[in-house]
């Protein structure tokens, strides 16, 4: 019963972050000022190189855990746009590190990635998630 129950609640979640992602204020696309993106991954070599990103004009932050998010802000002057994970972090400390960018800020937006793809599936979620937010610049 339990285990239909985590599924029910996960369903929910990504569906609700589907809507959110999908309902998203568009001004992104507007604004050719360079953006400043953290990813956050279990390993650093997970998180790809700017090279690697086929979105131009962003800024590249990257953290493995919890206070590399809040160095990355400090960094950033507490101004970071996107927000993107791998699902390779353990949930609790993903929502940590969750709960700390929405205390911190409300302009940053956060997208989850699912774990079904893996570790080679990050590269083309992170170019998913910017080429829908800003679009080819």
């Amino acid at each position: 019963m339990k285990t239909i129950y985590q599924k029910m609640v996960l369903t929910l979640t990504l569906l609700f972050s589907f809507i959110l992602v999908n309902a998203q204020d568009t001004t992104y696309n507007k604004s050719k000022e360079m953006k400043k993106v953290l990813i956050v991954g279990l390993l650093k070599s997970n998180i790809p190189a700017v090279s690697e990103i086929r979105v131009k004009n962003v800024e590249l932050f990257s953290a493995t855990n919890l206070e590399e998010v809040k160095s990355a802000f400090a960094k950033s002057n507490n101004h970071i746009d996107i927000v993107i994970t791998g699902a390779g972090i353990d949930l609790e400390a993903r929502l940590e590190i969750v709960r700390y960018i929405f205390t911190t800020s409300n302009e940053t937006s956060v997208h989850m990635k699912d774990r079904a793809t893996g570790p080679e599936g990050f590269l083309p979620f992170i170019n998913d998630v910017l080429k829908g937010l800003l679009g080819k610049n």
